[in-house]
């Protein structure tokens, strides 16, 4: 079944994520709601910058598609559009496992983020989420 925005909607609260093969993090369960996004997110990391999509958003992180999946670990800075009228929020964050089967699906957990960024994404969230 697809969101309203065409996305899946089977990353819904308390869905486990799977570790990659080569990560090293136990299983956990999300924290809080996630709601739908399509947006392109602007990742960062060792090998340069690329554009992933957004499959959903959380208080907590964001989960994207990715062809060639980052292992369990790695830290991205992220550039994350929500439709607010500004600036992309800024956010670090960590790949804490892959949501899907094919390991396409990219769990991220955010590791440092403004205290505005927050508010916007936690407004953002909890507008969709009501």
């Amino acid at each position: 079944m697809n969101s309203p925005w065409g996305l899946p909607a089977h990353h819904a609260a308390g869905d486990v994520l799977r570790p990659s093969a080569a990560g090293t993090l136990d299983d956990e369960r999300r924290r809080g709601a996630r709601v739908p996004l399509s947006a392109w997110v602007e990742q960062s990391w060792r090998a340069g910058v690329v554009l992933r999509r957004a499959m959903n958003l959380g208080e907590g992180g964001v989960c994207f598609l990715a062809s060639l999946p980052e292992p369990a670990g790695t830290e991205l800075e992220l550039g994350i559009p929500i439709p607010d009228g500004r600036a992309p929020v800024r956010a670090r964050g960590v790949v804490v496992g892959h949501a899907d089967d094919d390991h396409r699906a990219v769990s991220i957990r955010f590791t440092r983020i403004s205290p505005r960024d927050r508010g916007r994404v936690a407004a953002y969230v909890r507008a969709l989420a009501a």
